[in-house]
């Protein structure tokens, strides 16, 4: 018998079995017991919607995000321009903040000196100054290290639980990663591919504490090093930068897996995540994606995503995909992992209340809200929908089979390294 069908025979049963009646498409929110049973039923529907749109939980994460790296540059300006003050007040500058830095310290970077390139001509302006060159870069230098060392100093009291709550997650998805690797590859290529993710740092800020929680035996020199290269990726001048990256670093012949978490990616969720428990819920979308690649890196060519990634492929509506589907592979792997750690907080949240469950998954996913398609991975909204609403701890969790003739799933699907796998009721 067709599996689509098993699966409406045994829909079908267990309302006769049970006399519940199959949720009518015309439901309102007026006919549900409470708001968190409407938003079980809409976190069904439509994730993305719930997560990013209904509420103000996206919104909320950016604007701390922004307003904690707005009060550290304003710290920072203020301090180096009580410093220098006098010759300061001399050149007309009456302060520094994150919204006049580039004007006052940044213009030749953005002069232009092509008259013959039109942008130039009609968006920039060369000024030239009275304030000799090496004062203007020193000046400048001050500032972005006091930057730095306010917001380290800022983030230390938090790196505790953002390090251990990183090690938590690190050995779930090792756990995670063995049983799913199980029979898809030699016990020898398992063993190398979780022993490099069991010696993966997570990275973040560049206080001294957090080099030495993981860099305990490189010198300072080396340390320097790593900071050097974290600043560059997560800071544009004073602003935050939403990244977070895998890269490697060799020092003595020794070589590092290191994963970037910039401040802005998560920092916005830690101001109510004030225990380990609730770092860890926070991190998990973002650090098991991360860790992800690094699972990824190691089994790409050994054909274990094959099916994982025709599934994929063919899920995702023709014309939606802007760029080529292997531009794509990466990312959609890394999400894989990150799906599959969210799953089994979810199985550890199956006890208790609804709306536990439902600010898990905001607070874990809304780093993803409003990202668009650039190339490299596909829009937020299709990442949540088709990657998140598409697995069975996540069905199980919302009990989104009480929702299925609502779901308009044309196939539904659940892409897994086997291929596909039938997991919802079809459109009754």
């Amino acid at each position: 018998m067709d599996k689509r069908l098993i699966l409406i025979s045994t829909f079908l049963f267990t309302i006769i079995a049970t006399g519940q009646d199959a949720p009518n498409c015309n439901t309102t929110a007026m006919q549900y017991t409470n708001a968190f049973e409407w938003e079980e039923r809409e976190m069904c529907m439509d994730p993305y919607k719930t997560i990013c749109e209904n509420d103000s939980t996206n919104e909320n994460f950016q604007k701390r995000s922004l307003a904690y790296t707005y009060q550290i540059a304003q710290k920072a300006g203020e301090n180096i321009y009580q410093a220098n003050k006098a010759l300061l007040n001399s050149k007309g500058i009456t302060e520094i903040n994150m919204f006049n830095y580039n004007k006052i310290l940044k213009q030749y970077e953005s002069a232009c000196i092509d008259d013959s390139n039109i942008e130039c001509r009609s968006e920039k302006v060369e000024f030239f100054r009275d304030m000799p060159d090496l004062y203007e870069m020193e000046i400048e230098e001050q500032v972005t290290e006091e930057f730095y060392r306010l917001m380290d100093e800022s983030l230390d009291s938090k790196i505790d639980h953002l390090h251990a709550a990183f090690q938590l997650q690190q050995e779930r998805l090792i756990e995670i990663a063995k049983q799913e690797l199980k029979g898809k590859l030699s016990p020898v290529e398992i063993e190398e591919t979780i022993y490099q993710l069991r010696v993966t740092k997570g990275v973040f800020s560049t206080s001294d504490k957090s080099m030495n929680l993981n860099f305990p035996f490189l010198t300072t020199t080396e340390q320097q090093q790593i900071k050097d290269e974290f600043r560059m990726f997560c800071y544009d001048n004073l602003k935050p930068v939403h990244n977070a990256a895998f890269t490697t670093a060799r020092f003595r012949n020794q070589k590092y897996n290191i994963t970037f978490y910039c401040p802005s990616d998560y920092i916005g969720g830690l101001e109510d995540a004030d225990t380990l428990n609730s770092v860890y819920r926070s991190l998990a979308f973002l650090v098991g994606h991360e860790l992800g690649h690094q699972i990824s890196m190691r089994i790409k060519n050994l054909g274990v995503f094959d099916q994982f990634n025709k599934c994929m492929k063919d899920n995702f509506a023709t014309g939606e995909i802007l760029g080529h589907h292997h531009d794509y592979h990466n990312e959609a792997q890394a999400d894989f992992w990150g799906k599959k750690l969210v799953g089994e907080i979810l199985k550890d949240l199956q006890d208790r209340p609804v709306e536990e469950r439902i600010l898990f998954i905001k607070e874990t996913a809304t780093i993803l809200c409003g990202a668009p398609d650039d190339m490299i991975h596909h829009a937020s909204e299709h990442r949540l929908n088709l990657a998140l609403r598409l697995t069975p701890e996540f069905r199980n969790a919302f009990r989104c089979s009480r929702y299925s003739d609502q779901m308009r799933l044309q196939k539904p699907i659940n892409c897994e390294l086997d291929g596909e796998h039938y997991i919802m009721i079809p459109e009754l």
